[in-house]
């Protein structure tokens, strides 16, 4: 996977705590949106990399704009 900053890793950003979307559990982030990105990540052969949005409140308002 040539088009990453890391060859063969993909860097997901994710607003935990929001479930069911993105949560830890026993340390291991899981939730609907980590577990399709290991999807994605598995039919491109990359690993993933999730990593926490610094302000991890989500923000919905600018998806109603």
């Amino acid at each position: 996977m040539p088009l990453t900053l890391n060859p063969g890793t993909l860097v997901v950003e994710s607003a935990y705590p929001d479930p069911p979307f993105e949560l830890m559990e026993n340390g291991t982030a899981t939730g609907f949106d980590i577990e399709l990105m290991r999807a994605v990540c598995t039919q491109l052969g990359a690993l993933a990399a999730f990593v926490q949005r610094r302000n991890s409140k989500p923000d919905h308002t600018r998806a109603r704009q």
